[in-house]
């Protein structure tokens, strides 16, 4: 009688959403180069300050995506080599794709084909400006 009752209360269940996963898209070399040289050509960029990344350099970025496909991130007060720390960060935070670092501490990303708009623009795991 129980596992009777445990089945009939199983079909009210909500099933749970998987967690999503971050799946960076697999770009072939002619969309590489075309989408580095339309992220190079154009000017729009985010700048990352001596405070690194934090949840408004995400926003930022996905405020710029609404508009654009690509777009830079410009990391004046660099030291050499965390270019690329701050590039896997934020392919991490934002979920985009990261299309080339550039010497001048440039970083271009693409949104991906299918890019949606996620409700919470800020991840809740970085810190806020104030807290930096």
């Amino acid at each position: 009688k129980e596992e009777w009752l445990i089945e009939k209360l199983r079909k009210y269940e909500a099933p749970r959403a998987p967690e999503l996963v971050h799946d960076p898209e697999i770009l072939t070399e002619e969309e590489k180069f075309y989408l580095k040289r339309t992220g190079e050509k154009k000017k729009n960029y985010v700048p990352v300050g001596r405070r690194g990344v934090f949840g408004g350099v995400v926003l930022n970025m996905h405020l710029h995506w609404k508009k654009h496909e690509t777009m830079q991130v410009v990391c004046k007060p660099c030291r050499p080599g965390q270019v690329y720390e701050y590039a896997e960060e934020l392919a991490r935070l934002s979920k985009g794709t990261v299309i080339d670092i550039k010497p001048n501490n440039t970083i271009i990303f693409y949104r991906g084909k299918n890019y949606v708009q996620p409700k919470v623009m800020s991840p809740p795991d970085t810190l806020s400006k104030q807290k930096v």
